[in-house]
Parts: structure tokens; sequence; C-alpha cells
């Protein structure tokens, strides 16, 4: 994606180190809702539903995130649900690392969370294939 973006024409003014930090943001958020798919997965058992769960909670965190629009323009609501959306903070992080004036606390804030929240993830992963073992 990032190849295809350069062919059309989109400049990344915050160099190779802005790139890589969107990277860091996007494998964080795949890797935490990974773990998180595959715990409710372990849960519900059912294949039908765990793709109804995901999708269902997917759209919310994409629109409600200040992907598609600024914060500043969204009712009050949208803009408090972003600031606890995990989404958001990956976009968030990888936004300003991508700017030529990248505010580097801010970054590591966002990637101190996206983090502690991938990690969080996994846990709960974790602690769901135990359960399945011991159910099983």
């Amino acid at each position: 994606m990032i190849g295809l973006a350069f062919i059309l024409g989109a400049r990344f003014d915050g160099g190779m180190i802005g790139l890589f930090v969107l990277i860091v943001c996007a494998v964080f958020v795949g890797l935490a809702f990974g773990a998180l798919s595959l715990a409710l997965a372990l849960v519900v058992r059912n294949e039908q539903a765990l793709t109804s769960i995901v999708g269902f909670m997917q759209m919310p965190l994409l629109f409600l995130s200040s992907l598609f629009m600024p914060l500043d323009l969204v009712p009050y609501w949208v803009g408090a649900f972003a600031k606890a959306n995990p989404v958001n903070w990956a976009i968030e992080g990888a936004r300003e690392a991508l700017t030529s004036d990248a505010n580097w606390i801010d970054i590591w804030i966002c990637l101190g969370i996206l983090a502690s929240f991938t990690f969080l993830s996994i846990l709960i992963a974790m602690q769901a294939f135990k359960n399945y073992q011991r159910k099983r």
C-alpha cells in the first residue's frame, strides 16, 4: 500500500522513520484485534457468530475514530469515544509520525498505549485458550 501511495504521488514528510512508525502502529492494531478475535472464537465456538460479532465491532471502531473526519468537527460524544478507541490511537500515532514537525512525545504515548493494549489482548487470548483446554 505504501508503494502504491508513492506511485500515486503521496509524499510522507516524516521520512523512513515515519513510515516505520506507521507500520508498527498497524502491526500493534492487527496483533491486538487478532488476539481478541481468537479469544472470542474460543468462547463462542461458532464461525457465523464470530463473523457477525467482529463485523459488528469493527465498523463502529473505524467510523468513531479520526480516520475519516477530524475530531474537532464531530459531535462531542464521538470525540470522547475516539479517545478510548484503539483504532484511533494507531491513526493518531501514525498520522503524527508522518508529518514534518512530528511531536514525538505524542507518538511515544500512542505507541505505548497500543503496545499495552496489544499485550493485554494477547493475555486475554491466552486465558481464553487455557479455559478452552480445560473444558475440552
